[in-house]
């Protein structure tokens, strides 16, 4: 027997006694797909851990493995049970690549943009591996540790075209390093170019115009995921994550960001069809590299507007049959607990959903820029307090969903140029309650409506004459019911001043009260009103519903202001 045939035989009797899989022979159909029974997934976009001070890093300190680890351990123990990290923003490899190795990223970039990596590029030119070292951590802690991609964020895609002269001229900080790649410049011809219109640039200077069009021109400039080398980039860096590391699960980010097509240019049936393939592939990928026995959790990051779904190519019952195993719906940014979960959960009631909660319930801009809290932005934001937590996770588990994901959950800490307003700790003590639906539903609610809302489009119209709208609250009763009264407030911008407002709910007209308190103790005070923004009406447990209650408003003789934010603290 020649000794090439030997080899292959032994190369098989081997594969029979390790069981390695032989990729031809990858049958989706036979593959055993448990269902995941976690509850509480938490997501690490990684950036935090040097924009944000904390216990384990102070400002300016540089990246390394022990803040990294850090940022694992202080999940441990509270009640999370997936932690999914965000290498960066999905167009820069963060861990050991072939496919587009840092030092070739850094070499070009240092050329083309005249300015340094930053310091995760830094970390990983001396040999790091940021992507290793977080699977690591998880696997010491007794973690599940999973990688989540971002599939096109725009991030800085509005200033990626100035030359290296314009960056000096306007002074314009360059694109940031792990937010554009050599394969992003050079193909000008894959973006999507026109998700909107833009007008021209007339006497504003290029600075002036990137700035005033800023998110318009991100969407713009990212890929468009027709042209099947934009997809096949990013399945390369799937690939090899899924290839090289011992990962629970991978998550696709869909909501990072959410174009991926010119719908003038596609059909629904072209859109689904190119993305449905896609997640089988995934799924495939997932299957066929396990490094051991175990199962690896396939999980996409998508809007919980059913609105958003079909130009993205999203159809939730097609891709659940295409192996996806857990559905996190997204709010993008602002935490929303009026949503399409339970329309979703109808749809496709074998799924397995969760809904995304953040450390923000609005981000508003006032019109007294002297309130501002940081210097580089402006915004206001009113921070997520605990029973909104608790009521948004209630609602969620009635209407389908098996558990809650959070996002951008360590942003309560001091980050970026603040100057005032509440920093703290991110309150990780919440997760041992939302968990557990049981006692989830013994707790104070606090539910609300926003401008960033589901009803946004309405809430957020000028106020004018004989104003007379009514707005959607979807409410569940806690484990015995409504036992109390509620209070409803509405907050304006920048008042109410002398207009009168009336407030009706499931058509009973609603009492005034003087009380325009907060609904429970705080300690975040940022964005909040106060009595000259402020009111508040009483809302009878006896008229509360399990279900969609109508709230209407009525300004009989408009407003100066407009409304931000409406709550009704409940027990």
């Amino acid at each position: 027997m020649k000794k090439k045939s030997i080899f292959n035989l032994f190369f098989i009797i081997l594969l029979l006694f390790t069981g390695l899989k032989i990729n031809d022979k990858y049958n989706p159909e036979k593959i055993s797909r448990p269902k995941p029974a976690f509850r509480i997934i938490f997501s690490n976009d990684t950036t935090n851990i040097l924009s944000c001070e904390s216990p384990y890093h102070k400002r300016g300190e540089p990246f390394s493995q022990s803040v990294l680890n850090a940022s694992v351990d202080e999940t441990i123990n509270t009640g999370i049970d997936v932690h999914m990290l965000q290498p960066g923003m999905g167009w820069v490899p963060w861990w050991k690549s072939s496919v587009y190795p840092y030092k070739e990223h850094a070499k070009w970039y240092r050329q083309r943009f005249q300015t340094d990596v930053s310091e995760f590029g830094k970390y990983m030119l001396k040999g790091g591996d940021i992507v290793a070292d977080f699977i690591n951590r998880c696997r010491e802690k007794n973690m599940n540790g999973f990688i989540s991609l971002r599939m096109n964020d725009r991030h800085y895609k509005h200033v990626v075209d100035f030359t290296s002269e314009e960056y000096k001229r306007y002074h314009i900080v360059p694109i940031r390093s792990f937010a554009v790649s050599k394969f992003y410049l050079d193909h000008p011809d894959f973006r999507i170019g026109n998700v909107y219109d833009l007008p021209p640039r007339k006497d504003m200077s290029p600075k002036e115009y990137s700035e005033k069009y800023m998110s318009k021109i991100q969407s713009n400039n990212i890929l468009n995921w027709v042209i099947p080398e934009v997809r096949e980039q990013k399945l390369d860096y799937i690939r090899e994550i899924c290839e090289n590391y011992n990962i629970n699960g991978f998550e696709l980010d869909f909501v990072r960001h959410k174009w991926l097509f010119d719908e003038s240019r596609t059909t629904s049936a072209h859109r689904k069809r190119i993305m449905t393939d896609y997640i089988k592939t995934v799924r495939k990928i997932l299957d066929e590299t396990s490094l051991t026995d175990k199962y690896r959790w396939l999980c996409v990051r998508v809007p919980f507007r059913l609105s958003d779904h079909d130009r993205m190519g999203l159809d939730i019952k097609m891709w659940h049959e295409a192996g996806v195993d857990m559905f996190n719906l997204s709010c993008d940014y602002v935490m929303e607990q009026q949503n399409d979960l339970y329309r979703i959960h109808q749809t496709v009631p074998d799924a397995i959903l969760y809904i995304e909660s953040s450390q923000t319930v609005l981000r508003y801009q006032p019109r007294d820029k002297s309130r501002l809290m940081s210097r580089s932005s402006p915004d206001l934001f009113i921070m997520t307090k605990f029973e909104q937590f608790y009521t948004l996770a209630h609602l969620a588990y009635q209407r389908g969903a098996q558990g809650v994901s959070v996002f951008n959950f360590v942003y309560y800490r001091n980050y970026g140029e603040r100057r005032g307003g509440t920093v703290a700790e991110p309150p990780f003590e919440i997760f041992n309650i939302i968990r557990d639906p049981l006692l989830t539903a013994k707790q104070p609610q606090h539910y609300y409506l926003s401008y960033s809302d589901y009803n946004s489009k309405r809430f957020k119209q000028k106020i004018v004459y004989g104003f007379n709208e009514t707005f959607a609250m979807d409410m569940a009763p806690p484990t015995e019911g409504w036992k109390n009264d509620g209070r409803l407030r509405i907050q304006m911008e920048p008042s109410f001043g002398r207009y009168p407002c009336y407030v009706f709910f499931n058509g009973k007209s609603l009492k005034s009260t003087n009380d325009i308190s907060e609904p429970y103790p705080t300690e975040y005070q940022e964005g909040l009103g106060n009595k000259e923004s402020l009111r508040a009406w009483v809302v009878p447990e006896e008229i509360v519903t399990d279900g969609i209650n109508k709230i209407r408003i009525n300004f009989p003789d408009g407003c100066d202001g407009e409304m931000v934010f409406l709550d009704i603290g409940i027990q």
